[in-house]
């Protein structure tokens, strides 16, 4: 998790920290360093991961999500409808690393255009109501907490953007769920999201602190409501590329990766 955040999210602080600080000792663990130089080939889930690989001294390394798409959530984006508001979708666990309460400060950086639609729930969820209790953007923001999985494969459908403020997180499947349904993603260009949200299929704004983070996420979904080609073609890229996740090009991905092997003497 970036540092900065650290101020932000709820939970644990102290074992966030630690786990941080365990990271970044690996590198300099023997029997780690002896097994990533030995190893053939490194699969890392993002770039963050390749580059502590590369550290620890892996040569090959490959980059897979992991997480798949499944087929049958694939719904081909349509053009967006002229309508009083944008709707924007959040979709997770309730957890503090998720950060779901950057989510309020980005509404109350936006104008009455605007709707927050929130599916999930989890151990943040007092602190979700407190915030949205008091948030001047309140009547924008809407908490469905958990339900049914299929609620929330319709909502993919009618929204407009899909907002992921995970301050630490793999990947996170919901991504590209919303992607399956031709939603542009709106996220922080980091971890899982960095490596695997190309740049066309939404906008991705720098890692910096939360303020900025803030602002320059309500930015982002401003360009999507008032550019409606740039929407069309970053819900068109986000539909296509998730294909590359599908189960069936994982199978074609990992059957290159092995045949391509070279056993080290």
């Amino acid at each position: 998790m970036p540092p900065t955040f650290y101020t932000i999210v709820q939970g644990d602080l102290r074992l966030e920290r630690l786990r941080t600080a365990v990271t970044r000792l690996m590198p300099w663990f023997p029997p780690a360093r002896a097994t990533f130089r030995r190893a053939n080939l490194v699969l890392a889930a993002n770039t963050e991961t390749g580059e502590l690989a590369k550290r620890m001294g892996a040569q090959h390394i490959e980059y897979m999500a992991d997480t798949a798409m499944q087929p049958h959530l694939l719904h081909p984006p349509e053009a967006r409808q002229s309508k009083e508001l944008f709707e924007v979708l959040w979709v997770g666990r309730l957890l503090h690393r998720k950060a779901v309460l950057l989510a309020i400060d980005v509404m109350e950086r936006l104008d009455d255009g605007f709707r927050l639609t929130i599916y999930g729930d989890g151990p943040d969820g007092p602190a979700l109501a407190h915030r949205i209790q008091h948030s001047l953007a309140r009547h924008r923001i809407d908490w469905k907490g958990q339900v049914p999985w299929g609620e929330v494969m319709v909502a993919y459908r009618s929204s407009d953007a899909f907002l992921f403020t995970s301050a630490r997180d793999t990947m996170g499947s919901q991504v590209f769920e919303a992607m399956g349904s031709g939603l542009p993603v709106v996220t922080m260009n980091h971890q899982g999201v960095g490596t695997h949200v190309p740049d066309a299929a939404g906008i991705k704004v720098p890692v910096t602190n939360p303020g900025q983070v803030a602002h320059d996420l309500a930015q982002a979904l401003k360009v999507l409501r008032d550019d409606s080609e740039r929407w069309q073609a970053a819900a068109q890229s986000a539909f296509d590329s998730v294909q590359s996740h599908l189960p069936e090009k994982r199978l074609e991905q990992m059957d290159r990766l092995y045949r391509g092997l070279r056993v080290k003497s």
